[in-house]
């Protein structure tokens, strides 16, 4: 026999407002908070949702199967809190008697008379108060521990906390051995190749991955990207900050983690390269690895920090570097002058209206003065062309194919020479 019998329920669906699954104006998020607050039960327990998870359904096997004191309990919560709702909207109850029809409910399961049925199952508390009120107790406690001690007990804490609220805590995060942090979670990489050891070797000394890739680029890839540049740094970070919390110290010396150099370490994972100086340029926005070691390399640089960088950009020998057809590479060329673009001083990069001239060799007569023509790079040549696209003839200078103005050229009334006209900055002209 169930707690309340069924003419019982016609009332309490009618009180509470059951129609359609609803309970008064709950939703389904209020609903668990009202019962863990108010009653400190869990109403979102899988073993109340059996006949359906609608919050009615949910409510009408709660009350048929859990024990008398707990029903009684309840009816009196929602009962408050219904009153509460009815007050606030100042509304007539509708309905006859509420109160006494529920009091008189109350009364048959508490009464001697009650009909003998099952006890009923107590439930399990939403939460264990007296063991919060000691998780509280300990937090507060970590203050008065030493650095070290301190980070100890906060891990301790943490697990009593996850434990308390039925959630699975990992194990804290400490290397024994051969283990490394690609075990542990949130570092654990997805893929995670076989050969990460070579990868992470090659990739920390600035060797080419191609070899090592064999068959496996594409995993190869999302592991640089996913364990190396993100993952990896991140944990190197929260081993130093787990280190300084608990004054951990590393033998022989017994020296502090933050008594060695580690500005170089991440830079160097992110990077893929141990060379400073490439890193930086790597950092500031040149995006080929292999090209800015080759940079660095061909031209000894040793900046580091600061304005030296930029000092090295914009210096006589890295303008004549620049100046290659095919540095640092054939196939970065294009991006390397984009790049050290970036770094023009600010005055050369002002847009204003500027004007040239070019020498021309014409293949026949020129066109007349004034005449408009288009200037195009054509496998290595540099073209004059009529309006339509024919040839006319080779122009003598270079220009920057890679300008960022727009250019407007006409026939000089000089004999061999077009003039330019040049809306940009100062960038027309290869130096």
């Amino acid at each position: 026999m169930t707690n309340i019998r069924a003419i019982d329920m016609l009332f309490l669906d009618d009180l509470l407002e059951k129609g359609g699954g609803y309970v008064l104006n709950f939703s389904d998020r209020t609903f668990a908070q009202f019962f863990a607050e108010e009653l400190n039960l869990d109403i979102d327990d899988p073993a109340y949702a059996v006949n359906g998870g609608s919050k009615g359904k949910r409510l009408r096997h709660f009350l048929q199967t859990v024990d008398k004191p707990t029903v009684v309990r309840t009816l009196n919560g929602l009962w408050e809190y219904r009153d509460a709702l009815r007050r606030r909207s100042g509304k007539p109850d509708q309905i006859e008697n509420a109160h006494g029809q529920l009091l008189a409910l109350i009364n048959r399961l508490e009464g001697p008379s009650a009909p003998a049925s099952p006890a009923g199952t107590v439930p399990i508390p939403a939460f264990d108060r007296p063991k919060i009120a000691k998780i509280k107790a300990n937090l507060v406690s970590l203050s008065s521990l030493a650095p070290q001690a301190r980070g100890y007990a906060f891990e301790t804490f943490l697990k009593d906390l996850f434990d308390a609220y039925g959630l699975a805590a990992q194990e804290p995060f400490r290397l024994r051995g051969e283990q490394h942090v690609f075990g542990f979670y949130p570092f654990i990489p997805d893929p995670l190749p076989d050969n990460w050891r070579a990868i992470l070797r090659a990739w920390l000394l600035g060797e080419r991955l191609a070899a090592i890739a064999v068959g496996q680029e594409s995993e190869t890839l999302q592991f640089i990207e996913g364990g190396l540049v993100y993952r990896l740094p991140w944990a190197m970070e929260a081993v130093r900050v787990r280190a300084a919390a608990n004054g951990d110290t590393i033998p022989p010396f017994g020296m502090a983690l933050d008594d060695h150099e580690l500005g170089l370490a991440v830079p160097a994972v992110e990077t893929g390269t141990m060379n400073r100086s490439a890193s930086i340029l790597i950092q500031a926005g040149f995006n080929s690895r292999l090209a800015a070691i080759k940079a660095v390399t061909d031209t000894g640089a040793t900046f580091t920090t600061g304005p030296e960088p930029r000092q090295w950009l914009n210096s006589d020998g890295i303008a004549a570097w620049t100046a290659l057809p095919d540095w640092p590479t054939v196939e970065t060329k294009a991006m390397w002058t984009e790049f050290t673009a970036s770094f023009t001083p600010r005055e050369n990069r002002t847009w204003a209206d500027r004007r040239y001239w070019a020498g021309v060799a014409w293949s026949g007569a020129p066109p007349p003065p004034g005449t408009l023509v288009q200037l195009h790079e054509w496998n290595g040549q540099r073209l004059v062309a009529a309006a339509d696209g024919t040839p006319l003839g080779a122009l003598q200078h270079a220009i920057n194919p890679l300008r960022r103005g727009l250019i407007r050229a006409s026939v000089s009334a000089e004999a061999g020479k077009v003039d330019l006209s040049y809306l940009g900055p100062d960038d027309l002209v290869e130096v």
